[in-house]
């Protein structure tokens, strides 16, 4: 099993540095750490606020320790091969991970794995068992220096709570890393399962479950239709598992569920007309997009790569990104044009003055922003007397400067 924590380098969510800790699925205890620090392309720059809130200096931890993405897209496969689970710190550290593979050139290595999310896992336990304090799973730093640590890496505060909720609720912790176990059950039963998310909690009755969706009815405030993602954003358990606190943050009651339950049933009999005009519905819905704009984006670079890279292959090489990129349009091309770049591979004929081009749009764009968050940060670190932080920040005028 691995726990994931990517760092971002803006507010864009760009990601360049990947925190691993392998974990043995057995005992849960902690096998190796790994960091992966991947080099940014050309135009891209960290945002000053992130840049002195990491627990390393981004700059010089990328100009001493940042690799090419040929260099880091055998390190990531070579760990993520060895693993079935993989629990990301949170929805958008997995979302950030998936643009990560465009960015090296990697098909979805993720798509045969279990992933979850933490921070929804970490809801469950307080939500559901009463573990630890509300909103713990706001900030897991402080929820792991109440547990008794002061680690500075984030992922290791992940995996200090990880370790300990195992040791406290360890049926809880496999319902939502070994989902398959529930959602196979709830589809061949016609059961209800609850949905947690890192805010919120989602009451569905599945009718179908595929690879990378529930398919369903929705019944925790009216009966309605719903595609639910099995991207890892979302933690499945079973409908015991439901309280008076999930019914409260729901504003409903168990006698209401109990009741939109009855109602949802027809819906999930395949000889019923009720069924046929659900699965129209449900059709309806994932053909329009069920994912936000971001997911559904990544969704579409990571299929067109995947069906790029040689069969038996995890990544590309220059060679074959350079002569693919007069073969796509749009983002995808842009991360071929980004990764020939980082690699110093030439451009195909007319190309450099496109990514040129793209370069500049991007400087142009973070200009203002940058500035002014600049002199903030500056602003503050001085206030504050924050050495380290002035240092970081002079790293940075000098990395734009140049």
């Amino acid at each position: 099993m691995l726990l994931i924590h990517i760092l971002p380098y803006n507010r864009d969510n760009y990601p360049w540095c990947v925190d691993i800790v392998s974990v043995n699925a057995e005992s849960y205890e902690e096998e190796g750490r790994s960091r992966i620090v991947v080099t940014p392309p050309a135009g891209i720059c960290p945002s000053p606020a992130f840049a002195v809130s990491f627990d390393c200096d981004c700059i010089e931890t990328v100009k001493n320790h940042g690799l090419k993405p040929s260099e880091a897209a055998p390190l990531l496969a070579d760990i993520l091969k060895k693993h079935e689970q993989v629990v990301f710190s949170n929805a958008k550290s997995c979302q950030m991970f998936r643009e990560l593979l465009v960015s090296l050139q990697m098909t979805d290595v993720l798509r045969d794995k279990t992933v979850s999310s933490f921070k929804s896992i970490l809801h469950a336990a307080v939500t559901l068992k009463n573990i630890y304090y509300p909103k713990a799973w706001c900030n897991i730093k402080k929820l792991c220096s109440e547990l008794g640590f002061a680690e500075n890496r984030y992922i290791g505060c992940m995996y200090r709570v990880f370790a300990d909720l195992y040791g406290k609720a360890p049926k809880l912790l496999s319902y939502f890393v070994k989902r398959d176990m529930v959602l196979g059950t709830a589809e061949s039963s016609g059961r209800i399962v609850l949905g947690i998310t890192e805010d919120g909690f989602r009451i569905i009755t599945p009718v179908m479950v595929t690879r990378d969706y529930i398919l369903g009815m929705d019944i925790s405030k009216e009966v309605k239709p719903c595609v639910l993602p099995l991207n890892g954003s979302v933690c499945y358990t079973v409908s015991s598992a439901i309280n008076g606190a999930v019914a409260q943050s729901l504003g409903t009651d168990f006698e209401s569920i109990k009741k939109r339950f009855a109602e949802a049933l027809p819906y999930c009999n395949s000889d019923s007309p009720e069924h046929e005009k659900l699965m129209s519905e449900l059709g309806e819905l994932l053909k329009n997009g069920n994912s936000d704009d971001t997911s559904a984006v990544t969704d579409e670079k990571l299929r067109r790569l995947t069906g790029l890279v040689p069969s038996g292959r995890v990544f590309l090489g220059a060679s074959e990104v350079s002569a693919y990129v007069e073969k796509v349009t749009g983002p995808l091309r842009t991360a071929m044009l980004d990764y020939l770049y980082l690699e110093e591979y030439p451009f195909p004929l007319g190309y450099e003055d496109v990514y040129r081009d793209i370069v500049a749009s991007r400087i142009n764009a973070a200009r203002n922003a940058m500035v002014s968050e600049l002199e903030y940060a500056t602003a503050e670190a001085e206030k504050n007397g924050s050495k380290e932080s002035l240092s970081r920040l002079s790293n940075l005028y000098r990395f734009l400067s140049e």
